[in-house]
């Protein structure tokens, strides 16, 4: 079986694998571009086909010299301009994952919208767009500030890992003409400040408005109809309801929407840096603490069916292109591969897919392979342990039990069981990662508060300062002899001094484990396992809704297997009853005991506990 050349598309010197999203505005591709080197990862390429060509030609005039040179965290890697099919494409790293865009549609659209944004991941990722305007708008070019000038979800990508990278800078002109165009100023003209639907330059300011847009997506699953007056605006945005709950949008919520979303530039936010730090203070209050393994967790169950396609995609390309060896020319010019050779164009196909998959698995097989546990490390000053931590299969607990694979021969790769328990074992993979680096980091917790119950004991001071009896030997050497007695010898100065041998030195004994002791859980040579799980209830109010959740707890096994303490060390903010449930059914838990030394001993175990409605 050979792959036809059908059945992938050119565009100038990249070749398009997969189609990724596709809407009015934009098409997502997963793409190669032929002429880098062997093994380089693949781009996201997207084509604007509906956009006029001299919108684009105008606006990537521009944008191809500012983006090799915009970096940062939040900022896509790799970004490019390159011209193709009489238009521009811009590019950039895919990293798996998809965009804002199709991920807000999904969430609303799909499974009677059962999956909506928590508030949580809803402000984190907004924090990551502030701080890429924020890296942005820090630049100059040419004697201006860069603004990004068109933030729409399709310039929001959200990777596989759960990392949020904004792409598009400097593409404000191409937006703006995307309102002239039939079939997408409905999906543009929300995003967009007041100013810049008149026509003005973007500004700072105006992508202000844009990250409150998006805000506003993500936290009521709509776009916020547009407002003339600051009070229709403010009216709207109290009218909001939280897609999660159904219940109005918090206070603090609603401020720093109204500080974004008004017509008025100048009563905005006064720069990204000022949204960024507001978002961070509701975000990082203390009732919660998202993770990009949240969000990552959150993208891989919202988008599973389209994770699963992909992935089976890979794998036969890399199957049926395993024995091809020609690969392009690293020299070679974009326009090397004509269209019209077909059989040439079938071979330069073939091997261009089998470098894009090869890497590609290689990538994933990185990012979903379990890691060893992590190795506790004390502060500064502190010794770090070299010990080889124990693998450690940590328990999963569900609500809905899914029956477990049979043994025998391994089921086709078109089998959808197959696909989705491989799909299950890469997730499981990365919540185990996930538990570990929380519990190591309890553990640490755990060993300061101990460390700082522990006080020195305090030293004992004589009656007679030394400085008083030197005095006094002085004055009265009759009394030496006496007062040598009393203080000891030490305290007082001799003209001779007396060589003291140094002790021995001699190897610190070797302790051993004693039963019932408290060992972390890295350093356990045999870590509890699970012998009998309870399953947690189902909170009513959150089965009402028919909310789903995760939550992590640490769970303190004893010497005979017994869970004396449970701990969220990772919840659910709702407060909905997902949490008080876990706790619940994991103290009803029971364990065979860690070993150390030969010795039972008592530990804390992650626990994570999930909450599925029922299909």
């Amino acid at each position: 079986m050979r792959l036809r050349a059908k059945t992938i598309e050119q565009s100038g010197s990249y070749l398009l694998l997969g189609k990724l999203e596709s809407d009015a505005v934009c098409e997502t591709w997963r793409a190669l571009d032929v002429t880098s080197e062997p093994g380089a990862a693949p781009f996201a390429l997207r084509r604007f086909p509906h956009i006029p060509a001299a919108a684009m030609r105008e606006a990537a005039a521009r944008a191809e010299a500012v983006l090799p040179g915009l970096r940062g965290p939040a900022i896509a890697r790799r970004q490019r301009i390159v011209p193709a099919d009489g238009t521009n494409l811009l590019l950039h790293e895919h990293e798996g994952g998809r965009s804002l865009a199709l991920i807000s549609d999904r969430a609303k659209n799909s499974a009677g919208g059962r999956l909506p944004m928590p508030l949580d991941l809803a402000l984190a990722i907004t924090e990551k767009i502030a701080l890429a305007l924020e890296a942005t708008h820090d630049l100059t070019y040419d004697g201006n500030q860069l603004v990004h000038g068109g933030l729409l979800p399709h310039f929001v990508w959200i990777t596989g890992d759960g990392d949020v990278r904004v792409t598009g800078q400097e593409l404000g002109r191409v937006t703006q003409a995307a309102l002239e165009v039939d079939g997408t100023a409905s999906l543009v003209r929300p995003f967009l400040a007041p100013e810049v639907v008149r026509g003005d330059a973007p500004t700072p300011l105006s992508d202000i408005y844009s990250a409150g847009s998006l805000l506003y997506l993500l936290l009521t699953g709509d776009v916020l109809p547009e407002c003339r007056t600051s009070e229709q605006n403010i009216d709207r945005i109290q009218q909001g309801r939280s897609c999660l709950s159904g219940d109005p949008l918090d206070p603090g919520l609603q401020t720093i929407l109204i500080r974004c979303l008004g017509p008025d530039p100048a009563a905005r936010c006064g720069s990204a840096g000022e949204l960024r730090e507001a978002i961070a203070n509701l975000l990082h209050d203390g009732s919660s603490e998202p993770t990009t393994f949240n969000l990552a967790f959150y993208l891989h169950t919202l988008l599973r069916k389209d994770f699963e396609q992909e992935q089976l995609e890979q794998k036969q390309e890399a199957r049926i292109n395993a024995a091809g060896s020609l690969r392009p020319s690293a020299t070679a010019a974009p326009g090397a591969i004509a269209p019209s050779s077909s059989k040439r164009n079938r071979v330069l196909y073939a091997a261009a897919a089998f470098l894009i998959v090869s890497s590609g698995l290689a990538a994933a097989y990185l990012r979903f392979a379990p890691a060893d546990p992590p190795v506790a490390k004390e502060k500064a000053g502190a010794i770090e342990t070299t010990q080889t931590p124990p693998v450690v299969p940590l328990p999963v607990a569900d609500v809905i039990a899914e029956p477990a694979m049979t043994t025998g021969e391994p089921p086709p790769l078109d089998d959808t069981a197959a696909r989705e328990a491989a799909f299950e074992a890469a997730v499981n993979a990365r919540l185990q990662e996930e538990m570990l680096k929380l519990q190591a980091k309890h553990d640490e917790e755990l060993r300061r508060q101990r460390q700082a119950e522990v006080k020195p004991p305090e030293r004992r001071t004589t009656a007679t300062p030394v400085a008083s009896i030197q005095t006094s030997v002085a004055a009265a050497p009759e009394e030496q002899e006496r007062l040598r007695e009393e203080v000891g010898r030490e305290a007082i100065p001799s003209s001779t001094p007396v060589a003291t041998p140094l002790p021995a030195a001699t190897p610190p004994p070797v302790t051993l484990a004693r039963e019932g002791e408290l060992i972390e859980l890295v350093k356990v040579d045999r870590a509890p396992a699970v012998v009998r799980s309870v399953e947690p209830v189902y909170p009513p109010l959150a089965r009402s809704r028919r909310i789903e959740g995760s939550v992590i707890v640490s769970a303190l096994v004893s010497e005979t297997g017994r869970v004396l303490e449970a701990r969220i060390m990772r919840g659910d903010s709702r407060n909905i009853g997902l949490n008080e449930s876990a706790i619940t059914a994991v103290r009803a838990w029971q364990f065979t005991p860690a070993m150390k030394d030969g010795q039972r001993v008592r530990t804390w175990m992650p626990v994570a506990v999930s909450f599925k409605m029922p299909k």
